[in-house]
């Protein structure tokens, strides 16, 4: 009679095991891969670096108007990184982000600061064949009140073969955080 209630335990067991196992398997097709990035927190805020990547060129379109991003120098890649900002402690902050607010840094810590979207585009004709992945650009000042998140993209040009390290944050406070580039 104890063999009898053991085997129903043991089949229901299996039959729970499977069912576990099968989720997970249908759950984890149906998760995209995607980068979270790395964290680091500072006094006042916390920065999350993520995505980072070499791209020929940038293309997007603004209110019908078609642009394009490329590299000032032939010898030259752009990286692209999307920062997300946070306000987690400060009542209230002005930050300005420009070029001087962030770099990328290699092993020797040599500086490649972020190039303004804005000034290094061109007008092209042709519409993005990347539908404004990179869109939107973080720049210019910006007020954030606490728990604001500012998310977006920054550009940055370096020469090739560098071997990048960490992102150098320096609005409102300083902080670095090592990268690495997909």
């Amino acid at each position: 009679m104890v063999q009898g209630r053991l085997r129903p335990s043991l089949f229901r067991t299996i039959w729970i095991a499977l069912t576990i196992i099968s989720i997970g398997i249908l759950m984890s097709a149906c998760i995209r891969e995607s980068d979270s990035g790395t964290w680091m927190s500072g006094r006042t805020v916390r920065l999350n670096v993520s995505n980072i990547q070499k791209v020929d060129n940038i293309k997007y379109s603004i209110d019908g108007t078609h642009y394009a991003i490329e590299p000032t120098n032939p010898n030259n890649d752009l990286i692209v990184a999307r920062i997300l900002l946070w306000n987690d402690r400060a009542s209230f902050l002005s930050v300005l982000i420009d070029e001087k607010a962030a770099a990328l840094e290699d092993l020797q810590y040599n500086g490649f600061p972020a190039i303004n979207p804005y000034e290094q585009r061109r007008v092209v004709e042709s519409e993005s064949g990347d539908g404004n992945r990179y869109l939107p650009f973080i720049w210019g000042k910006v007020e954030m009140p606490q728990s604001y998140e500012l998310d977006g993209w920054m550009i940055f040009e370096v020469p090739k073969q560098t071997k990048v390290m960490r992102l150098f944050w320096q609005q409102p406070e300083t902080i670095r955080i090592p990268v690495q580039i997909d």
